[in-house]
């Protein structure tokens, strides 16, 4: 508060300041943010051959070896409830039939833990799985012991797009909190979100952060595999690579 004017009586602007200092004082200190997930990986290009199998079915398959993976990087648990992960074509319209569509149900990510959600069109993925309606009962010894979800769309269209496409992160509240996008997608991502990365349109495997505060890159430019589901390859609690998968240098056709 400023005082000015000629009209003040003497004595009395020194006392006001006062007062007004200590109601600052008074205020309270605004809230801590809330703690958020961060996308750490997608793959929305698999690779061709059996390089691709990245849900480890023994197949590999355009749609329903696409997987996102989420990391907590804070210091406190985050409920992921309400948290929604959707494409270009589902994130205006929640009743569209088209493009990928995935909400939480209730579940506890530790801090430093992992899910990866996988789209699971056609597959039979091994191990604890959790869906829309429920968590999965234990982590997952096949993707390093990350907490593995599955999308299990009607379609196989129900996919992310190789040539333009982008994946957004959705808070409960709807806000939209991250994304990775490629190509030039249209629609866009929400001018509103929080942060946006924007990675090559074809990484030859997925695009992952080599470390939870590093920028997205192609995972072959880390250690030459396609992908690492439910592994961060620089964070401390990472794993040794397993053996290279090789893939030939041709990619699948264009969604």
């Amino acid at each position: 508060m400023l005082v000015t004017g000629r009209h003040h009586a003497p004595g009395l602007i020194a006392p006001m300041l006062l007062a007004t200092s200590v109601a600052l004082a008074d205020d309270p200190a605004p809230p801590e943010p809330s703690p958020q997930p961060i996308i750490t990986e997608v793959l929305f290009h698999v690779p061709p051959g059996i390089a691709g199998d990245a849900n480890r079915d023994g197949e590999r398959h355009p749609t329903g070896d696409e997987f996102i993976e989420l990391f907590n990087p804070t210091a406190q648990p985050i409920n992921l409830a309400g948290y929604t992960l959707t494409n270009r074509l589902a994130t205006d319209d929640p009743d569209t039939h088209r493009g990928v569509r995935f909400t939480f149900p209730e579940f506890t990510l530790e801090p430093g833990h992992i899910v990866v959600v996988f789209n699971g069109f056609g597959a039979d993925i091994a191990g604890a799985l959790g869906t829309e309606e429920a968590a999965p009962s234990a982590p997952n010894d096949l993707f390093h012991d990350a907490f593995v979800f599955v999308i299990n769309p009607r379609s196989q269209n129900n996919a992310l797009a190789n040539n333009a496409d982008f994946l957004l992160l959705t808070a409960p509240d709807g806000s939209p909190l991250e994304a990775v996008s490629w190509g030039d997608p249209d629609p866009a991502p929400p001018e509103d979100t929080g942060v946006i990365h924007e990675v090559q349109r074809n990484p030859r495997g997925s695009v992952q952060r080599p470390a939870p505060d590093r920028p997205f890159v192609g995972h072959r430019s880390i250690d030459r595999q396609p992908f690492s589901p439910g592994r961060l390859p620089n964070h401390p609690a990472a794993v040794e690579a397993e053996t290279e998968l090789a893939a030939p240098d041709s990619s699948p056709p264009d969604r």
